[in-house]
């Protein structure tokens, strides 16, 4: 029987799901606050004070280019854009060989996945590889990386859900997305699919679009084990 964490607010499945599709950032690599630690950094080089909570709200599942020009637009900032997007890239792939780390228990989900599985995300596919790499995961049993960048549609739209799933010849509506973050959780309820939200802080609520949430990758395998053989209408 599905162990439901959280609010059964998104799509029911009626029907075993067929595959699974996994967002990386968040989800299978500790990144985000290491990027959001970056960032902090190269604010206060600048004299802007700007807290690692808000940092991390700030980037957490979004294209770069978007909330870099947002800070631009709402903070005095010195250069632009284009210039600080390159040197935040090169300082967080600096910081990833550093100091990178899976998310606990990411390669045991990655190795137990009883159903087929892509990884999803909206960085572009190298950073995706390298952030693996860094981490120590070995994916090599996914069937597909999709990157927003390849396809020029980011999260919240859902264009790189229904082509990881289109990838997978499954139908939207029989897949599972594991996601962290909000333009994520929304990009695959909007693609047609249920959702379970990853999140290991106790304080960070449950979102209201997902099936379910997962506080341990050791869950989120349990979870998506029992999606597989029985769906949630159980």
């Amino acid at each position: 029987m599905l162990v439901r964490t959280g609010p059964m607010c998104g799509a029911p499945i009626d029907a075993p799901v067929l595959a699974a599709l996994l967002d990386c950032d968040g989800v299978l690599v500790d990144s985000e606050s290491l990027s959001a630690t970056v960032l902090t950094a190269m604010l206060a080089e600048q004299g802007v004070g700007f807290g690692a909570g808000e940092a991390l709200e700030l980037l957490r599942g979004r294209q770069v280019a978007t909330w870099v020009a947002e800070l631009f637009g709402v903070l005095p900032l010195t250069g632009s854009p284009d210039a600080f997007v390159p040197d935040y890239r090169a300082r967080v792939s600096a910081a990833y060989r550093r100091r990178l780390r899976a998310e606990p228990h990411a390669q045991e989900l990655l190795d137990g996945m009883g159903v087929p599985y892509s990884i999803v995300s909206n960085a572009p596919g190298w950073k995706v590889t390298e952030g693996l790499h860094c981490a120590g995961l070995d994916a090599g049993s996914a069937c597909q990386y999709v990157s927003a960048y390849d396809l020029r549609s980011w999260k919240p739209e859902p264009t790189v859900y229904l082509q990881a799933a289109a990838g997978l010849g499954v139908p939207a509506g029989r897949c599972i997305a594991v996601e962290d973050s909000d333009a994520g959780i929304r990009a695959a309820h909007a693609a047609g699919m249920a959702v379970l939200h990853y999140a290991r802080d106790e304080a960070v609520l449950t979102h209201p679009m997902a099936l379910a949430r997962s506080r341990s990758h050791l869950q989120t395998r349990l979870l998506i084990a029992n999606l597989a053989t029985q769906g949630a209408a159980v």
